[in-house]
């Protein structure tokens, strides 16, 4: 229910195959490094539940990683 992008039935849809992929790897890293989830034992993100963070990243450092890999890529 987080990504509406995949589905025609909003105006978020994407237009394009590239803005589709850009908005998954956006949604996937929040998910993953910034989202905490109650499922999770103690109320962690995903990244935390499996050692790759200690805390959950800000939006700020979100951008920050995705702005190197962009330029190193």
């Amino acid at each position: 229910m987080h990504l509406r992008r995949l589905t025609r039935l909003t105006n978020g849809h994407s237009k394009s195959m590239e803005h589709h992929v850009a908005m998954q790897a956006i949604f996937f890293a929040w998910y993953t490094w910034r989202r905490v989830n109650t499922g999770v034992e103690g109320k962690q993100t995903p990244a935390m539940a499996s050692g790759l963070a200690e805390e959950a990243w800000t939006i700020r450092e979100l951008l920050e990683r995705a702005a190197e890999k962009a330029l190193a890529g």
